[in-house]
């Protein structure tokens, strides 16, 4: 089913939230995970992206334990689960500035700390890297 709605929620992908408000609390794992790597969102920004993934974890933050049991299905641990949906994002594309905007944002602040500091580490090595290379 969601294969069927990935062009509209393309066209609409900053605003899906407020269109359909249950959206990323009623969207599985399985279902995000193939969200985010669908050719057909080629049009969305990758800050966008990242935001959907921080969003998701928001939504589904009164039920961790269900996040987790979605994971185990595939014997993943809920960093596991996070790792896997950020693979899907091309953080090579994301600003310094739009990073910072969604390190700030209140739904950031529902993302597991590991998760967090690992992403933060490792998008603030890829900047270096990518300035280095630049010089």
């Amino acid at each position: 089913m969601m294969k069927l709605c990935v062009p509209v929620i393309a066209a609409h992908f900053d605003s899906i939230d407020s269109i359909q408000p249950n959206f990323y609390a009623s969207t599985d794992l399985a279902n995000l995970a193939t969200l985010l790597t669908d050719s057909r969102l080629g049009g969305v920004m990758e800050d966008s992206k990242l935001l959907a993934v921080a969003t998701w974890f928001e939504a589904r933050r009164t039920a961790p334990e269900e996040v987790e049991e979605e994971g185990k299905k595939g014997g993943k641990t809920f960093v596991d689960v996070f790792i896997d949906l950020v693979a899907a994002i091309d953080l090579g594309k994301i600003t310094s500035d739009q990073f910072v905007d969604i390190c700030t944002s209140k739904c950031w602040m529902h993302v597991p700390e590991e998760c967090r500091y690992g992403l933060t580490i490792s998008t603030s090595m890829n900047a270096t890297s990518t300035t280095s290379h630049a010089t």
